[in-house]
């Protein structure tokens, strides 16, 4: 079995992350979605995740001052 976090967002106060699990082929199994108190991770932790996503995505900064 091999269970991946293939999607990351956060809002305001919670981080979310979408869940995929496989199976030994690497079909498709199940896919859930968990939702986690910024509160509750610690910032080492949260450091530890954004450098960790930041090197395996190409993330450019969204900048539309528009929106905000």
């Amino acid at each position: 079995m091999k269970v991946l976090v293939d999607d990351v967002w956060a809002s305001p106060s919670t981080l979310h992350l979408r869940v995929t699990v496989h199976d030994d082929e690497m079909r498709w199994r199940n896919r859930f979605y968990e939702a986690i108190p910024l509160e509750t991770i610690p910032d080492e932790a949260m450091a530890h995740l954004i450098a960790y996503w930041m090197e395996q995505q190409e993330v450019e900064p969204y900048d539309d001052p528009k929106l905000f």
